[in-house]
């Protein structure tokens, strides 16, 4: 028998469990009551556009990940769904090949994956020093959060772990399919110009709702022309201002290089300047400018460009554009958002990161940690506007967080992306579509010097996939000795970093403060009680004894489904309680064992989660709470 069917079956094999695993996970989200029924119904047509044509699935995630919050709101990840759908259908299609990443690409994606990865894997189990040691990997799994589609997990380090792992597949599966197809790059193009537009019409007809409720006032309108910010779908105004960068982009690149359909492309770009300027970020307008201009010059310098009427027409529109931005920022006060302040903190931004980064420079202070643990390097002047903050520099977080390794490992990522869609661009003389397409994700990079979109799942989903259009096409890699010296380097360097998370492990340097709770509160019967978030954490002594934990379910008539609450002591499940609306349950576990370990970590899952905002109509409280904790009782075996 030769290797090579036995490697055959071997993929296939690894492609069912992978796909499989991820399937159930969309499956759960899917017929979870925080799912709204629209979200369901646009998973369903990027699995069924998935297994028709992989490259029909992913444009359809391109163009409807946008739209997430409008799916389904928060606590819900409609746009995670449709990403893992796309990756998992894709993955099950065991009759169709996948396609090759290019090595220049999946090198650095890999070794990146791998340090984000082993930086979850500290944090996780420096936190996790009171769980037994044959509980540990079964903890890791559960750590992983399986209703992350539904809740979106509590620890910082957990959900923009999983986030990245969504934009990663999305990017290397994206150079498989477009790699395999001529025309998936003009399909994503489509996808991503018509989405924006659809958007942009939606937030003008939101505005045109809003100024009619007010009696079409002139002074509604003059907000908007003096600066007021505002974008439908997303409430990060920056993540929505890089993405209509990305797109009004594409749309200019084809219509200076598309004749036949260049009236649809510039009534694209036409639509999605207004919504461009509503978002009122500067760093994407810049973004935007710099790009277009480079994209201008190189399209004139290849090919030869007839200005007609409507390009000529979109040109004075964006000239007309940037100079109203510049205008509108300069009359601005300085307290209000000028350019100047806005430069002044965006300086003090960068030293927060470099302070952080000093402060663990090899591998970071862990990932999705720069917000948490922002005030503790800020400059008292930042401080005390922002209590915590990314870093409105997505670079500098990259470095803040996973150190020089990890931040390096993602410039190279971005660097590999973008040279081999520029060498692409020279061997196809210009392709309309590449070109379109690599100028667009080029827009969208310059927009993280000064934001932070790939936070923003919305926002970062269609880039990584059309960042994988880019990048697609031949699989030589320069300088192959060097990448894989540099890789061995980076194993070596975070084998080290997971023995000494391993070592935290082991010998805990303390006991970790409670976490998953908020504020002490009275209930209608006079009990002292506390509202958790989906997942609470305490600790407590490993002799054996007895925990009470009195339990209350929210009233909350409207919810279909009984509350209930998982209870883990020690990493190990020791029961479900179903809780009631309106008194209160007590549960009583005893243990009676020693723990080896110098605490027992008790960990409390609630089974689903409720706002103020969303269930009570409280404007500004999006707060995810689940249910009533009341005073926690341990007592040890002999104690008083």
């Amino acid at each position: 028998m030769t290797g090579r069917p036995v490697g055959a079956v071997t993929v296939v094999a690894v492609r069912l469990l992978v796909g499989l695993a991820l399937a159930w996970r969309v499956i759960v989200a899917m017929l979870a009551p925080e799912t709204a029924l629209l979200a369901d119904l646009a998973t369903v047509l990027v699995i069924a556009l998935t297994a028709w044509r992989p490259v029909g699935g992913l444009a359809a995630v391109v163009a409807l990940a946008p739209a997430g919050l409008m799916l389904a709101s928060a606590p819900a990840r409609a746009a995670e769904v449709l990403a893992w759908a796309f990756v998992s259908t894709w993955l099950l299609a065991v009759w169709r090949p996948l396609g090759r990443v290019p090595r220049r690409l999946l090198v650095p994606a890999v070794l990146y994956a791998g340090c984000a990865l082993v930086s979850w894997l500290g944090q996780t189990l420096r936190g996790a020093g009171g769980v037994e040691a044959t509980a540990l990997p079964l903890f890791l799994v559960r750590s992983l959060m399986p209703g992350h589609l539904m809740f979106s997990a509590q620890e910082p380090e957990t959900l923009i772990c999983l986030q990245m792992a969504a934009g990663l597949a999305i990017l290397l599966a994206s150079a498989c399919v477009t790699g395999r197809e001529t025309s998936a790059r003009r399909t994503m193009a489509f996808a991503i110009v018509g989405s924006a537009s659809v958007l942009s019409l939606a937030t003008a007809a939101d505005i045109a709702r809003q100024w009619s409720e007010n009696g079409f006032g002139g002074w509604f309108l003059l907000r908007y022309v003096r600066g007021e910010r505002f974008a439908l779908h997303l409430p990060d105004l920056n993540a929505a201002g890089s993405l209509y960068v990305l797109a009004v982009l594409v749309a200019i690149a084809l219509a200076l290089a598309n004749a036949r359909r260049r009236t649809i492309w510039v009534a694209g770009a036409a639509v999605m300047l207004p919504a461009l300027w509503l978002t009122g970020s500067r760093s994407a307008a810049l973004g935007g400018l710099i790009v277009g201009a480079v994209l201008i010059a190189a399209a004139r310098y290849r090919a030869s460009i007839r200005i007609t009427r409507p390009m000529a027409a979109v040109g004075v529109v964006l000239a007309v554009a940037a100079g109203g931005a510049a205008i509108a920022s300069v009359q601005q006060p300085a307290g209000q958002g000028s350019a100047t302040q806005s430069v002044r903190m965006r300086t003090q931004f960068l030293v927060t990161s470099a302070r952080m980064l000093a402060s663990a420079p090899v591998l970071g202070v862990g990932i999705g940690r720069y917000h948490e643990r922002s005030s503790e390097f800020m400059p008292p002047a930042l401080r005390a506007v922002y209590p915590h903050e990314n870093a409105h520099n997505y670079f500098a977080q990259q470095f803040a967080e996973l150190g020089i390794v990890g931040g390096l490992l993602f410039m190279w990522l971005i660097g590999a992306g973008l040279v081999q869609g520029w060498r692409a661009l020279r061997e196809r003389q210009l392709e309309a579509a590449l070109l379109a397409l690599f100028a667009g994700a080029a827009g969208y990079l310059l927009t993280c010097v000064t934001g932070h979109p790939l936070l923003v799942p919305e926002a970062a989903l269609p880039f990584w996939a059309i960042f994988g259009a880019v990048a697609a096409g031949e699989n030589a890699i320069a300088g192959k000795r060097v990448a894989t010296a540099v890789a061995w380097v980076v194993v070596a360097i975070l084998a080290v970093a997971l023995v000494l998370g391993v070592r935290a492990y082991l010998r805990p340097a303390g006991q970790p403060a409670e976490r998953g709770f908020y504020g002490l509160e009275t209930s209608s019967d006079g009990r002292p009680f506390v509202w958790m978030t989906r997942h609470g954490i305490w600790h407590i002594g490993p002799q054996p004894g007895h925990v009470t934990i009195p339990l209350r379910a929210p009233d909350q008539p409207a919810r279909s489904r009984a509350w209930a609450v998982d209870v883990e002591i020690g990493g190990r499940h020791v029961g479900r309680y179903t809780l009631e609306t309106g008194r209160w349950t007590t549960i009583t576990i005893p243990l009676r064992d020693h723990s080896a370990r110098p605490f027992r970590r008790v960990d409390l899952w609630a089974n689903q989660l409720w706002t103020r905002q969303r269930d009570l109509g409280v404007a500004g409280d999006e707060g995810p709470r689940s249910v009533m904790v009341g005073e926690v009782r341990w007592e040890a075996a002999g104690g008083r």
